[in-house]
This record gives structure tokens, sequence and C-alpha cells, in this order.
């Protein structure tokens, strides 16, 4: 946290009421939440990685913690959400994004 609040300009604790204030959540959650859209994306644009993969290329120290912050911020785990984005698309006929 205190590195993100030096690139910004910004002691810790301004960041984290900044974070609060703007985002209902503490600093670290909401870098988790940007994490798991990121982990969102590459598996729709790389469908063949594990999720262990995905979760090492979105900064989750391992695959607990991004299993545990997806289910928090999407309502399910990442291995069920790839597999109802699949289906979705297969019904669509449209390629996943």
């Amino acid at each position: 946290v205190d590195d993100e609040a030096v690139s910004l300009n910004m002691t810790r604790d301004e960041l984290s009421s900044f974070c609060h204030c703007r985002y209902g959540m503490s600093f670290l959650a909401f870098r988790a939440f940007l994490r798991v859209l990121e982990a969102k994306e590459i598996m729709r644009a790389n469908p063949e990685l594990s999720v262990q993969d995905v979760g090492v290329m979105c900064g989750f120290s391992d695959r607990n913690y991004l299993e545990r912050r997806f289910i928090e911020y999407v309502g399910m785990s990442p291995a069920v959400w790839r597999a109802r984005c699949r289906a979705a698309h297969k019904l669509s006929g449209t390629p996943p994004r």
C-alpha cells in the first residue's frame, strides 16, 4: 500500500480514505477487485490458461486467494464462471471475447 500511495503522491491514510469514500472499500479490497476484473478478461481471452496461471498473472499470491476474492466479487468460483461464460457463448453462437 505504501508504494502505491507514494506513486500517487498521497499518504497511506489519504489513499485509504479516498478508496473508502469513492468505492466503499479499503485500498486492498479495491486492488483485489481490479485484479478479479483483470482475471476475468484474461480467462475470456485465453481459455486454455489454468486458474493458477491467471492468478499469478494478475498478482494474486496463490490460487486460493484468487478463488476467495473471485467468489466475493463475482458470486462464483473462477471455474464456474468460466464454464458459464463458455456455455453462454455456445448458446448465442458468438465466440468468447
